[in-house]
Protein backbone atom coordinates (compact mmCIF):
# COMPACT_ATOMS: atom_id res chain seq x y z
CA UNK A 1 0.00 0.00 0.00
CA UNK A 2 1.62 3.25 -1.26
CA UNK A 3 1.90 6.05 1.62
CA UNK A 4 0.53 9.98 0.84
CA UNK A 5 4.40 10.83 0.32
CA UNK A 6 5.01 7.96 -2.37
CA UNK A 7 1.61 8.79 -4.27
CA UNK A 8 2.41 13.08 -4.06
CA UNK A 9 6.05 11.51 -5.39
CA UNK A 10 4.43 9.80 -8.55
CA UNK A 11 1.57 12.40 -8.84
CA UNK A 12 4.66 15.27 -9.37
CA UNK A 13 5.86 12.58 -11.87
CA UNK A 14 2.51 12.32 -14.00
CA UNK A 15 3.38 16.18 -14.71
CA UNK A 16 -0.59 16.75 -15.07
CA UNK A 17 -2.39 18.96 -16.93
CA UNK A 18 -4.35 21.71 -14.44
CA UNK A 19 -7.69 20.08 -15.06
CA UNK A 20 -6.11 16.88 -13.82
CA UNK A 21 -4.26 18.26 -11.08
CA UNK A 22 -7.69 19.70 -10.02
CA UNK A 23 -9.07 16.12 -9.96
CA UNK A 24 -6.09 14.66 -8.39
CA UNK A 25 -6.39 17.27 -5.24
CA UNK A 26 -9.90 16.43 -4.93
CA UNK A 27 -9.19 12.69 -5.02
CA UNK A 28 -6.75 12.94 -2.53
CA UNK A 29 -9.07 15.56 -0.17
CA UNK A 30 -11.67 12.88 -0.26
CA UNK A 31 -9.12 10.07 0.58
CA UNK A 32 -8.52 12.35 3.54
CA UNK A 33 -12.28 12.79 4.78
CA UNK A 34 -12.76 8.77 4.65
CA UNK A 35 -9.16 8.05 7.08
CA UNK A 36 -10.39 10.85 9.12
CA UNK A 37 -6.75 11.85 9.27
CA UNK A 38 -5.68 8.73 10.35
CA UNK A 39 -2.74 6.64 8.23
CA UNK A 40 -3.73 3.28 6.63
CA UNK A 41 -1.55 1.17 9.84
CA UNK A 42 -3.74 3.24 12.48
CA UNK A 43 -7.31 2.36 10.74
CA UNK A 44 -5.95 -1.30 10.81
CA UNK A 45 -5.19 -1.78 14.15
CA UNK A 46 -8.62 -0.40 15.18
CA UNK A 47 -9.84 -2.72 12.67
CA UNK A 48 -8.24 -5.47 14.03
CA UNK A 49 -9.53 -4.38 17.50
CA UNK A 50 -12.62 -5.20 16.58
CA UNK A 51 -14.13 -1.99 15.05
CA UNK A 52 -16.96 -2.04 12.90
CA UNK A 53 -16.75 1.61 12.07
CA UNK A 54 -12.87 1.54 11.69
CA UNK A 55 -13.10 -1.94 9.12
CA UNK A 56 -15.57 0.15 6.90
CA UNK A 57 -12.98 3.22 6.60
CA UNK A 58 -10.36 0.50 5.99
CA UNK A 59 -12.71 -0.62 2.90
CA UNK A 60 -13.20 2.74 1.31
CA UNK A 61 -9.99 4.17 2.22
CA UNK A 62 -8.72 1.09 0.30
CA UNK A 63 -10.48 1.45 -2.92
CA UNK A 64 -9.89 5.35 -2.99
CA UNK A 65 -6.51 4.58 -2.84
CA UNK A 66 -6.76 2.76 -6.11
CA UNK A 67 -8.57 4.50 -7.51
CA UNK A 68 -6.07 7.63 -7.25
CA UNK A 69 -3.10 5.58 -7.96
CA UNK A 70 -5.09 4.24 -11.18
CA UNK A 71 -5.30 8.23 -12.12
CA UNK A 72 -1.81 8.33 -12.09
CA UNK A 73 -0.79 5.36 -13.83
CA UNK A 74 -3.92 6.42 -17.20
CA UNK A 75 -4.34 10.48 -15.97
CA UNK A 76 -7.84 9.41 -17.47
CA UNK A 77 -10.83 10.01 -15.82
CA UNK A 78 -14.81 10.33 -16.72
CA UNK A 79 -16.23 14.39 -16.61
CA UNK A 80 -19.15 14.59 -14.96
CA UNK A 81 -21.87 17.44 -14.62
CA UNK A 82 -22.43 16.17 -10.99
CA UNK A 83 -21.07 13.61 -8.79
CA UNK A 84 -23.67 12.36 -7.66
CA UNK A 85 -27.29 11.54 -9.85
CA UNK A 86 -30.06 13.28 -8.22
CA UNK A 87 -32.99 11.59 -6.76
CA UNK A 88 -36.41 11.97 -5.18
CA UNK A 89 -36.17 13.80 -1.58
CA UNK A 90 -32.58 15.33 -2.76
CA UNK A 91 -32.18 19.08 -1.83
CA UNK A 92 -31.60 21.02 -4.12
CA UNK A 93 -30.99 24.79 -4.76
CA UNK A 94 -32.72 26.82 -8.50
CA UNK A 95 -29.84 28.32 -9.33
CA UNK A 96 -31.17 31.03 -11.59
CA UNK A 97 -34.27 32.60 -12.87
CA UNK A 98 -35.74 31.32 -16.51
CA UNK A 99 -39.32 31.12 -18.03
CA UNK A 100 -39.61 27.87 -15.67
CA UNK A 101 -39.19 28.58 -12.07
CA UNK A 102 -41.38 30.93 -10.46
CA UNK A 103 -40.06 33.98 -8.48
CA UNK A 104 -40.43 32.16 -5.10
CA UNK A 105 -38.40 29.15 -5.92
CA UNK A 106 -35.48 30.95 -7.40
CA UNK A 107 -32.52 30.70 -4.84
CA UNK A 108 -34.05 28.61 -2.42
CA UNK A 109 -33.51 25.17 -0.88
CA UNK A 110 -35.84 22.85 -2.42
CA UNK A 111 -36.42 18.80 -2.51
CA UNK A 112 -37.31 17.08 -5.40
CA UNK A 113 -40.47 15.33 -5.98
CA UNK A 114 -40.42 13.30 -9.20
CA UNK A 115 -38.04 13.29 -11.89
CA UNK A 116 -39.15 13.42 -15.26
CA UNK A 117 -36.88 11.64 -18.62
CA UNK A 118 -34.68 10.30 -15.64
CA UNK A 119 -31.15 9.09 -17.63
CA UNK A 120 -32.21 11.54 -20.82
CA UNK A 121 -30.69 14.47 -21.85
CA UNK A 122 -33.80 16.10 -21.14
CA UNK A 123 -34.19 14.73 -17.42
CA UNK A 124 -35.91 17.60 -15.24
CA UNK A 125 -37.31 17.75 -11.74
CA UNK A 126 -40.60 18.30 -10.25
CA UNK A 127 -40.06 20.28 -7.26
CA UNK A 128 -42.59 21.99 -4.61
CA UNK A 129 -42.72 25.29 -3.57
CA UNK A 130 -45.06 27.51 -1.44
CA UNK A 131 -46.33 28.75 -4.66
CA UNK A 132 -47.34 24.85 -5.65
CA UNK A 133 -45.36 22.08 -7.92
CA UNK A 134 -42.93 23.73 -10.40
CA UNK A 135 -40.94 21.73 -12.92
CA UNK A 136 -37.18 22.85 -13.66
CA UNK A 137 -34.48 22.05 -16.51
CA UNK A 138 -31.31 19.94 -15.07
CA UNK A 139 -29.19 22.67 -15.39
CA UNK A 140 -30.41 25.44 -12.94
CA UNK A 141 -30.64 23.03 -10.00
CA UNK A 142 -27.79 21.60 -8.33
CA UNK A 143 -27.49 19.83 -4.55
CA UNK A 144 -26.69 21.17 -1.68
CA UNK A 145 -25.48 20.67 1.92
CA UNK A 146 -28.18 19.52 3.37
CA UNK A 147 -27.37 20.63 7.17
CA UNK A 148 -26.77 24.34 6.01
CA UNK A 149 -29.61 27.16 6.25
CA UNK A 150 -29.31 28.69 2.95
CA UNK A 151 -32.33 31.31 3.72
CA UNK A 152 -30.40 32.16 7.07
CA UNK A 153 -27.12 32.98 5.12
CA UNK A 154 -25.07 30.16 5.48
CA UNK A 155 -22.73 29.13 2.44
CA UNK A 156 -22.95 25.98 1.28
CA UNK A 157 -20.69 23.54 -1.81
CA UNK A 158 -22.85 22.70 -4.59
CA UNK A 159 -22.29 19.31 -6.12
CA UNK A 160 -21.93 20.86 -9.69
CA UNK A 161 -18.50 20.84 -11.84
CA UNK A 162 -19.86 23.03 -14.52
CA UNK A 163 -22.52 26.00 -15.20
CA UNK A 164 -22.80 27.38 -18.76
CA UNK A 165 -19.63 26.57 -19.77
CA UNK A 166 -17.43 27.48 -16.93
CA UNK A 167 -15.73 24.03 -16.07
CA UNK A 168 -13.98 22.84 -12.59
CA UNK A 169 -9.99 22.45 -13.61
CA UNK A 170 -10.58 24.99 -16.28
CA UNK A 171 -7.84 27.75 -16.85
CA UNK A 172 -9.01 31.54 -17.35
CA UNK A 173 -6.97 34.60 -17.55
CA UNK A 174 -7.86 37.91 -15.86
CA UNK A 175 -8.90 40.62 -18.67
CA UNK A 176 -6.79 43.13 -16.83
CA UNK A 177 -4.10 40.84 -16.51
CA UNK A 178 -3.69 38.29 -19.02
CA UNK A 179 -0.39 36.95 -16.88
CA UNK A 180 -2.66 36.19 -14.19
CA UNK A 181 -3.75 32.75 -14.78
CA UNK A 182 -6.39 31.26 -12.28
CA UNK A 183 -8.11 27.41 -12.73
CA UNK A 184 -11.81 26.74 -11.28
CA UNK A 185 -11.74 24.51 -8.56
CA UNK A 186 -15.88 24.28 -7.19
CA UNK A 187 -19.26 26.61 -7.16
CA UNK A 188 -20.99 27.22 -4.02
CA UNK A 189 -23.81 29.51 -2.54
CA UNK A 190 -24.04 33.24 -2.38
CA UNK A 191 -25.54 33.80 0.53
CA UNK A 192 -28.67 36.08 0.26
CA UNK A 193 -27.41 39.53 0.97
CA UNK A 194 -24.41 38.88 -1.46
CA UNK A 195 -27.51 38.13 -4.33
CA UNK A 196 -28.12 40.64 -7.00
CA UNK A 197 -32.26 40.50 -8.64
CA UNK A 198 -31.63 38.70 -11.79
CA UNK A 199 -28.00 36.72 -11.15
CA UNK A 200 -27.44 33.28 -10.39
CA UNK A 201 -27.00 32.23 -7.03
CA UNK A 202 -23.85 30.73 -7.54
CA UNK A 203 -19.89 31.49 -6.85
CA UNK A 204 -17.18 30.76 -8.23
CA UNK A 205 -14.36 29.33 -6.36
CA UNK A 206 -10.89 29.65 -7.87
CA UNK A 207 -6.85 30.16 -7.30
CA UNK A 208 -3.76 30.63 -9.27
CA UNK A 209 -0.15 31.64 -7.78
CA UNK A 210 -1.16 35.15 -7.59
CA UNK A 211 -4.27 35.00 -6.09
CA UNK A 212 -2.18 33.60 -2.37
CA UNK A 213 -4.86 31.14 -1.62
CA UNK A 214 -8.67 31.01 -2.85
CA UNK A 215 -10.71 33.58 -4.10
CA UNK A 216 -14.49 33.59 -4.66
CA UNK A 217 -16.52 35.79 -7.16
CA UNK A 218 -20.21 35.61 -8.02
CA UNK A 219 -20.78 33.76 -11.36
CA UNK A 220 -21.45 36.98 -13.55
CA UNK A 221 -19.00 38.74 -11.90
CA UNK A 222 -16.41 35.99 -12.65
CA UNK A 223 -17.31 36.22 -16.54
CA UNK A 224 -16.85 39.94 -16.32
CA UNK A 225 -13.32 39.48 -15.11
CA UNK A 226 -11.97 36.73 -16.30
CA UNK A 227 -12.06 34.87 -19.93
CA UNK A 228 -10.98 31.06 -20.55
CA UNK A 229 -7.62 30.79 -21.91
CA UNK A 230 -7.62 28.93 -24.80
Amino acid sequence: MKSFEQINEKALEADFTERQQVHFDKLMSELEVISGGLGFAELKVEAEAGSKEALQMMREYITKKEEIVEFIETREFEYKLREKPLKVGDVVICLSRSQFIIRKSFGKAVTIEEIIGEGTELESYVIRTKAGAEIVNGDQVAAVDTSLDITEGSVGLLDLNEYYGVKWGDLYKSQDNPRQEVVIIEFDVLTPRDRRKNDPVLRVAFEGEETQGILRLPFQEFIRKYERKE
